[in-house]
């Protein structure tokens, strides 16, 4: 590795001569398509648990799997089958917290009652996250008896068991970026 390639981009440049994307010789070059983006975050949600509300958080920290913290528990029916948001809209109101190896949690129902406490992990289950399998465990304490009776039939709370937690595009879906300009063409359509 020639030591040009080992220092940052920023460094490699001249105190006279500031960096430029183009000093890379190629103007089509990753980092110039980097450098020459103005962005910035305006706001960062995840759902702790799949299904419920979404938290905004001022700092995350992302690995190669994306957020651990996010979709780490998710609702399934009597059935065993996923459940979300469209097959129970009013989960959209309860606001999870979630402790952030998924040790602890809470749920904020729309009334103002809390539950949460430690999480006990019970029998493991497996569950279709639309044709890709999930490894959990159920969460054994007040949780599903909660969801339960705010949704009027039983619901189950699971673990998720695995890195990309439940996210239902697996590893190559685990973050999603949103320009200002869609959503500004989203508002005139």
């Amino acid at each position: 590795r020639s030591e040009s390639r080992s220092r940052s981009p920023a460094s490699a440049a001249s105190p006279a001569t500031p960096w430029s994307p183009t000093r890379t010789g190629s103007s089509s070059s990753p980092l110039c398509k980097l450098a020459c983006i103005d962005a910035r975050v305006t706001r960062i949600s995840y759902a702790p648990v799949k299904g419920l509300a979404l938290v905004h958080p001022d700092a995350i920290e992302l690995d190669l799997a994306g957020l651990r913290q996010n979709r780490r528990f998710y609702l399934v029916g009597a059935d065993g089958r996923l459940l979300n948001g469209k097959s129970h809209g009013p989960f959209v109101q309860v606001v999870p917290d979630a402790g952030p190896d998924g040790d602890t949690l809470e749920l904020c129902f729309p009334d103002g009652a809390l539950v949460g406490g430690a999480v006990a992990l019970g029998e493991p289950v497996q569950t279709d996250f639309y044709g890709r399998p999930v490894q959990g465990r159920l969460v054994a304490g007040p949780w599903a008896e909660a969801l339960s009776a705010f949704a009027g039939r039983p619901i189950g709370l699971v673990r998720v068991e695995g890195e990309v937690g439940g996210s239902d595009r697996g590893r190559r879906g685990s973050v999603s970026l949103v320009s200002g300009a869609s959503v500004a063409r989203l508002a005139e359509e």
